[in-house]
């Protein structure tokens, strides 16, 4: 097992409780991480009195800190003696071998007044003499991010952390709540758009229920489908924006461990800390910092340093525009700060991680071909062999520049590409398989995806398998971060075993997917039960391949009941899907002669793919002519000449 050593310093009669809540979180860590064969061990100095009073207590602590990986100082009101001891001990130590990492965090006060001189002071000597950035915190839960960014900087393994229902979560387990962290709760677009969704929310289950009553009436149709649209979207973005404020917290706690952060920086971090957008933006300006530039571009003496500030500020903007919210005019002073700030780091030969960053940022856009331009470039600086690129920054690029020849249909290039950054993962992750492991499996169902689109099989099956591989044994130490990725390999599988006609496999795959995601679901219901009805869905179109018609009526029927319920909460996002397994149920009852259900459940389908080809005509007027044509065929086994005609003229006019 890996200890991890964690010392927490701080003065005991003003934080007190913060140092049982931090006791308390880091106990919490442990019942997460110890499956993982990772234990941390957190050494709280409480009885200062007491322990100088022992004479050699305290070397004891000194010596406790400098074998620590993490040391944290919490200041408030004052500097305790023995708190500044410490400090020096832990400063002395990383000055002398690197080591330990200094975390230093000062808490808010209402009143400036209530700060004695000696915490001012050394706040000053902190940013000042030692260059060192110190964090500030309001609330326990600003404590634990810290904590919990800091240990995912030491890339211990491969836990995942991110943002559920406005909860920062370990691998799943909630630990943090964004409500009472500034950097969520300052943010003034999600705290606008979670505003709106309460407006929004009311509304909707007022249209709700008079839907329920009288599901007929087109009027109050269209109105709930259009307020149960806006409820996802405005949900989605909520998601997105949080997601966007954590990374920024990521990007904050990279850039503090560099220890290279300007004035300007690190102003602008700490008004992000305390969830002024506004401000750290106003800090932040563009004009100045490309005044700044033009200047500095005009010296002779340490320009290079310089620049390399003046890119990073670039950045740092970028990440705090996109954490503040995107819209079409934020993605334009995005797009061209990136090629202000990749620009000048190719003029002047500095670091190229800009050229990445951007390439990725127009993936995301889908502006596929500039991406590609972009990350060409970056090749072509990696290539430099006076300055060669790491083999993970190489990894990560091969595996972006895959994906964008693949979604431009360059299916070769994206396969070399691919493969290449396959061959360089496989050997990081015999150094590091923690790290490693997940990218690995990653790429391998990416490839599996690429060779199943250009229908080499036997290829798409072993890589399918390589992905399964990894994820099955990530999933023993980590069900919560890797089931979702092992269901979603084992039903790749399951698709292409089905589209090669190797049924017996098909079914066994499909059921493994089945298996985790029904699991999934009692966790996570709201989550995994979209992804749970696709796999029944696959189970009933296999079972009625081959025949087994009770078996496939049972699995349709078990997707069309998940996915009617989906459609009450959100019908513009579950209709096209319940379309879809109306329609395989009118197909299998067409099949086996149950003509009159058959009947039914292709009308029900028709009935949506009419509604939604009046909205979206070009997206769905083949499908709609798909259950026009199945109809006529319907009615025409049925003798029911006329009803034929009439459906098969419709599908003919559409087709045409």
């Amino acid at each position: 097992m890996k200890k991890i050593k964690l010392f927490l310093a701080s003065s005991i009669e003003d934080l007190n409780f913060d140092r049982i809540a931090m006791g308390d979180f880091v106990r919490q860590l442990n019942d997460i991480y110890i499956d993982r064969d990772i234990y941390f061990s957190l050494i709280r100095c409480e009885s200062y009195d007491q322990a100088m009073a022992e004479g050699g207590k305290q070397a004891q602590y000194d010596e406790e800190i400098r074998e620590s990986e993490l040391v944290f100082f919490l200041f408030f009101k004052k500097v305790g003696d023995y708190t500044r001891h410490e400090f020096e001990v832990a400063l002395e130590s990383w000055r002398n071998s690197s080591s330990p990492k200094i975390v230093t965090y000062i808490k808010y006060v209402d009143n400036i007044s209530e700060v004695n001189a000696e915490v001012k002071a050394f706040m000053d000597m902190l940013d000042g003499e030692m260059r060192h950035y110190y964090n500030t915190y309001k609330s326990i839960d600003t404590l634990k991010l810290g904590m919990l960014m800091q240990i995912k900087l030491m890339k211990l393994d491969s836990s995942v952390i991110d943002v559920q229902k406005s909860k920062i979560c370990v691998n799943g387990q909630e630990i943090a709540d964004c409500g009472k962290i500034p950097m969520f709760e300052g943010n003034t677009s999600i705290w606008r758009l979670n505003e709106e969704l309460k407006g929004i929310t009311k509304e909707y289950y007022a249209l709700r229920e008079k839907y329920v009553k009288d599901p007929n009436d087109m009027d109050i149709y269209i109105k709930y489908s259009d307020i149960a649209k806006k409820k996802a979207d405005t949900e989605e973005k909520i998601r997105e924006l949080e997601k966007q404020t954590l990374n920024l917290a990521e990007k904050m706690t990279e850039d503090m461990s560099s220890g290279n952060l300007s004035d300007k920086q690190k102003e602008g971090y700490r008004l992000l800390e305390a969830g002024d957008y506004k401000g750290a933006l106003e800090v932040l300006n563009l004009e100045e910092i490309l005044r700044d530039i033009s200047h500095n571009e005009l010296l002779s003496d340490g320009i290079t340093e310089r620049l390399q500030t003046n890119v990073n500020e670039l950045l740092q903007r970028i990440e705090a525009l996109r954490a503040d919210g995107m819209s079409y005019e934020t993605a334009e002073e995005i797009n061209e700060i990136y090629k202000k700030a990749c620009a000048l780091a190719e003029k002047h030969n500095l670091d190229k991680g800009a050229l990445y960053d951007y390439a990725k940022f127009l993936y995301t856009q889908k502006d596929y071909l500039a991406a590609i331009n972009a990350a060409e470039r970056l090749q072509y600086y990696y290539s430099n062999p006076n300055e060669p690129a790491s083999e993970e920054k190489w990894a990560y690029l091969y595996n972006l520049l895959g994906n964008l020849y693949g979604d431009t249909q360059s299916y070769k290039e994206a396969e070399v590409l691919h493969k290449k950054a396959i061959e360089i993962q496989e050997r990081l992750c015999k150094q590091n398989p923690d790290t490693f492991e997940p990218v690995l499996a990653k790429s391998y169902n990416n490839l599996g995806v690429l060779y199943d689109d250009i229908q080499g099989y036997e290829d798409s099956e072993t890589f399918y398998k390589k992905a399964i591989e990894i994820y099955a044994k990530l999933s023993k130490k980590n069900p919560d971060a890797f089931e979702p990725d092992l269901a979603m390999s084992y039903n790749n599988l399951g698709v292409l075993y089905n589209d090669i006609h190797n049924f017996e496999d098909a079914e066994t795959f499909y059921k493994k997917a089945v298996e985790i995601r029904k699991r999934l679901c009692k966790k996570n219901f709201d989550a995994f039960e979209p992804d749970l009805a696709g796999s029944y869905n696959n189970l009933g179109g296999l079972y009625n391949i081959i025949h087994r018609f009770e078996d496939a009526e049972h699995f349709f029927k078990k997707a069309v009941e998940i996915r009617e319920r989906l459609y009450k909460k959100s019908p513009d996002a579950f209709e096209s899907d319940l379309a879809i397994s109306y329609n395989n149920l009118g197909v299998l009852y067409d099949d086996i002669h149950r003509f009159e259900d058959a009947e039914t459940f292709y009308k029900k389908a028709v009935e949506i793919r009419e509604r939604l080809y009046k909205k979206s005509p070009d997206a769905f007027e083949l499908y709609l002519a798909t259950s026009y044509n199945n109809l006529g065929a319907l009615y025409y086994d049925m003798h029911r000449f006329e009803d034929a005609e009439t459906f098969h003229k419709k599908a003919v006019e559409i087709r045409e």
